[in-house]
Formats: C-alpha cells, sequence, structure tokens
C-alpha cells in the first residue's frame, strides 16, 4: 500500500506540470503553483514577502550559464522597473541546475533588483518548465494568464503586462 501511494503521489507530482501546461493551451487560467520562498540574495534584496497579493506577477525561470536568459535579463529588469508599483516580478533560479554563486553573480552583473528566489526539480515541474527561459504572467487572481518559451522582447512584455492591467 504504502509503494502504491508512493507511487500515485510521484507520479501526480510529475504530472501537475503537463496538466498546467494542457490547461494553458486549452485558453484555460489555471492557478500558478506555489513559488519557492528561498530567495538567492545575500545583499537584502526583497523576497518573496516583498510581493503584493492582488497585483499581477511576471514569473521567470532562468539560469546564469543560459545564453538566452543572459540576453533577457536586461529586458526583465528594464521592464519591472516601468511597471514598479504595479506589477510584481519574481526571478527563479534554475537551483539544483546552478551554483548558488553564479546565480548571485548573475544577479549583481545584471543589477537586477526585483524577488530572486532559488527553485529545484519540483518547482520546475509543477510549472511544466521545460527549458531556460520561461515567463509565465500571473493575474491579480492568482491565475495563470499568459506562458511563453525562450527569450522575451521588451515589447512583447509590455503588451501582455497591459493588457492583464487592462483586464
Amino acid at each position: 500500500v504504502v509503494f502504491v501511494a508512493g507511487a500515485w503521489f510521484r507520479l501526480r507530482d510529475e504530472t501537475g506540470g503537463d496538466q498546467l501546461r494542457s490547461q494553458l493551451t486549452s485558453g484555460a487560467r489555471p492557478v500558478a503553483p506555489a513559488l519557492p520562498a528561498t530567495a538567492i540574495s545575500d545583499d537584502g534584496a526583497p523576497g518573496l514577502e516583498a510581493l503584493v497579493q492582488g497585483r499581477p506577477m511576471i514569473v521567470n525561470f532562468w539560469a546564469s550559464w543560459c545564453a538566452p536568459c543572459i540576453e533577457e535579463a536586461p529586458v526583465l529588469r528594464d521592464v519591472a522597473a516601468d511597471y514598479r508599483g504595479r506589477v510584481d516580478f519574481v526571478g527563479v533560479d534554475a537551483g539544483n541546475e546552478d551554483t548558488l554563486s553564479d546565480a548571485r553573480a548573475f544577479v549583481r552583473t545584471h543589477d537586477i533588483t526585483f524577488t530572486i528566489v532559488r527553485g529545484d526539480r519540483a518547482d520546475k515541474r509543477a510549472w511544466g518548465v521545460g527549458g531556460y527561459p520561461e515567463t509565465f504572467l500571473v493575474g491579480a487572481d492568482g491565475k495563470i494568464s499568459w506562458h511563453t518559451d525562450g527569450p522575451i522582447d521588451a515589447e512583447q512584455l509590455h503588451d501582455v503586462i497591459d493588457r492583464e492591467l487592462e483586464r
């Protein structure tokens, strides 16, 4: 019984992200999974407690060694500044696929001032992340309203945020 229950829970956890992607593809707005709570910053940058409930949120999964993530970092930094006070931004580092020192260096190099947390395999599975970067827009209602694989440009990010704010 324990083995069967364990296998069921493991399968359920591993398919959670697949279900989320399927819902997004069908046009549904699934509830966003929980975010990891461990901030990677050692310099007082904001943690999850800085997020404002009831405000839209951009969630970006990234890794310090990811070339498209490197290109995308200044875009996210600048767009986050454009929407400061209206939209929260959270970067989820690849965690076990990245060293903590490299992640911290990435944040310093790109002057990222929004919340950065350290993810793990469970977070990646829960959100259905298949690679880096991936970006999600979570509405003020806590539901995912948009997702993209790969790097995003400022114009596209402004468009999806503006549409969400008009909602």
